[in-house]
């Protein structure tokens, strides 16, 4: 086992050497490390680079050639049995700036180059950067094809090519085909390019996040690629598309807010306390509760249908719908960064529907309800809880979260309802705008307003 103390890039073992057994590995270091697998050490460190060496091949013509590429726009090409440097560094202007100018510093890209990648025969090298170009080189003499009217494949110019990863960037080329293709992963799909023409064949589609690499199978004449995205949730139910919840969300939030009240303007109010009752109740086993407006318009209660109601319940399985789709690892395994909210809500709804199927068993249960003021305390609780919980995150030192993003989102959204849930506070205990006119002469009326579903306990009976 060999131990780094930097963050590895990038590694790889000749795949014809017979001579020796080295794996090359690029590290957030400048340095390349040659390790020796019969020896178990490092034998050799490679300089030239000034910035981490972001990806490394061996050759598959010559096994001590070796090519590296680094985050200072250059590419080396080395003789890993000399001891002297590389034996060139390859020059996208092949030297006619050089030339031009005092300064002698070749560069492969105008930018971070993350990829490299051998012919098949190894006579060619293929470089990719993040100024979003990917260059065919003469393996042996470093020159680039594009610039070069004697090459083989003369001017061959593949054109802009999608490159946003900051890390290695695995691409491969075909073998046994006629003509080769090169693939290059590009955002979610993997861009199929002709090798010899530089022409965009096809894009390649499957992938519901970031492509990382792709490797091609001469054998079977096969590609194989690799991304963030996670297929496990897949085929759940509603998880295979967007499309549907969002039509499911849009479709709820017209109902409450228009065509629901419009439809029960001249209808006598539904009686739904037998539903409430096993709806509640059900809710404390299963905290699903989306479909709690559509009975307050349907008890015409619309003025407690408000803009925290449903602000929540659409903006709430919207955003699971992708945490669960794209990083189920992050969400469900990477601890407890992306679960400790859930698990605190549903301990806070089995409280809170326990309290709301109570109340709508009716008015011989008010006595049992006088803690009903604390449930707004239970929830403001849980949201600084989840707030400072979420936070831990911008304190932890290479915190590796799968998906940083959702970070933000579960912080963002934690500060965005305790906001709400202090202005209905203040609204509803301060102001008392949101008692019960039932309940407002009674001595004990500040314990008996309602939380995040308003005051369909008591409402009714007016």
């Amino acid at each position: 086992m060999f131990e780094f103390k930097d963050n590895v890039y990038s590694h790889h073992l000749s795949p014809i050497a017979r001579k020796h057994s080295l794996i090359a590995v690029g590290t957030k270091n400048p340095k390349i490390q040659l390790c020796d697998l019969k020896s178990g050490s490092r034998i050799h460190v490679l300089r030239g680079h000034r910035a981490e060496v972001l990806s490394v091949r061996w050759s598959p013509r010559y096994e001590y050639i070796l090519a590296t590429a680094s985050a200072d726009s250059k590419v080396n090409v080395w003789d890993v049995r000399r001891a002297s440097g590389s034996l060139f560094t390859l020059d996208q202007h092949n030297g006619e700036k050089s030339k031009a100018s005092s300064q002698t510093v070749n560069t492969a890209h105008n930018g971070r180059v993350n990829g490299l990648c051998y012919t098949a025969d190894g006579l060619y090298l293929l470089t990719t950067g993040t100024d979003d170009r990917m260059r065919l080189w003469n393996s042996a003499t470093g020159e680039n094809t594009l610039a070069s009217f004697f090459s083989r494949f003369c001017q061959v110019n593949y054109g802009k090519v999608c490159n946003e990863s900051r890390k290695q960037l695995q691409f491969t080329v075909s073998r046994g085909c006629s003509p080769e293709f090169v693939f290059v992963p590009c955002g979610s799909s993997v861009a199929v390019y002709a090798l010899h023409t530089g022409e965009l064949i096809t894009m390649l589609r499957g992938h519901y996040n970031n492509v990382d690499c792709c490797e091609f199978h001469p054998d079977f004449q096969e590609l194989y690629s690799g991304g963030k995205d996670d297929s496990r949730t897949e085929n759940w139910l509603l998880m295979s598309s967007p499309l549907t919840q969002t039509i499911i969300i849009l479709a709820y939030i017209y109902f409450v807010t228009s065509l629901g009240p419009r439809l029960m303007e001249n209808r006598k109010a539904f009686d739904l306390k037998g539903v409430l009752i096993v709806y509640n109740f059900g809710v404390v086993a299963l905290s699903v509760y989306m479909c709690y407006e559509i009975f307050f318009v349907l008890r015409k209660k619309n003025s407690q249908v408000t803009f925290l109601h449903v602000y929540h319940h659409s903006i709430m399985p919207f955003t699971w719908w992708f945490g669960v789709r794209f990083s189920p690892d992050a969400l469900l395994v990477s601890g407890g960064m992306g679960t400790f909210h859930a698990l605190l809500n549903c301990v806070v709804h089995v409280i809170m529907y326990t309290y709301y199927g109570l109340t709508a068993m009716g008015p011989n249960y008010q006595k049992y309800l006088w803690w009903k003021k604390y449930l707004t305390t239970i929830q403001l609780i849980q949201f600084v809880m989840v707030t400072t919980h979420i936070s831990q995150y911008f304190f932890i030192k290479d915190c590796p979260y799968q998906f940083p993003i959702f970070i933000y989102i579960i912080g963002l959204y934690g500060l965005i309802f305790l906001f709400l849930f202090l202005n209905f506070w203040y609204h509803a205990y301060t102001k008392g705008k949101r008692l019960p006119k039932v309940l407002q002469a009674q001595t004990w009326a500040h314990h008996t307003n309602g939380v995040m579903n308003g005051n369909v306990d008591h409402d009714k009976y007016q």
